[in-house]
């Protein structure tokens, strides 16, 4: 094999599928204009406790508001209060977002303490 190749052309020309790509990199600091994150704590009263409904309203403000309501959020609760460790009747029922936050809703239950205190953390990313 001595005089053995592996660049032989055998009349083929090999050309790119990207070279006419519409794909156009973004850059990193475009990428995280998208995301906004937030963290607010609520706690909870008597009357949120005996309500029927959702309760607990909670509101925030994004430190650089969006253009438009085009994101999607995920909100996730935290319990703050140590006597709970996890098992406490608390979730996040309805939000409602703007281009300046959002505003959301609790739902505590009828097994809920006055006095506790839940984290709320969200995370936004634009469309």
């Amino acid at each position: 094999m001595a005089n053995f190749s592996y660049q032989q052309n055998y009349g083929v020309t090999l050309t790119s599928p990207f070279i006419s790509s519409p794909y156009v990199r973004a850059d990193l600091p475009a990428i995280m204009d998208k995301f906004r994150t937030a963290r607010t704590r609520y706690t909870i009263s008597a009357v949120d406790c005996k309500s029927p409904f959702i309760s607990g309203q909670f509101s925030l403000l994004w430190d650089i508001p969006y253009a438009d309501v085009n994101y999607t959020y995920s909100c996730t609760l935290r319990e703050i209060t140590p006597t709970l460790a996890g098992t406490g009747p608390y979730a996040v029922g309805p939000c409602s977002p703007s281009v300046n936050g959002l505003t959301g809703y609790l739902s505590v239950g009828p097994v809920g303490r006055a006095g506790d205190v839940v984290g709320i953390d969200i995370i936004a990313i634009h469309d």
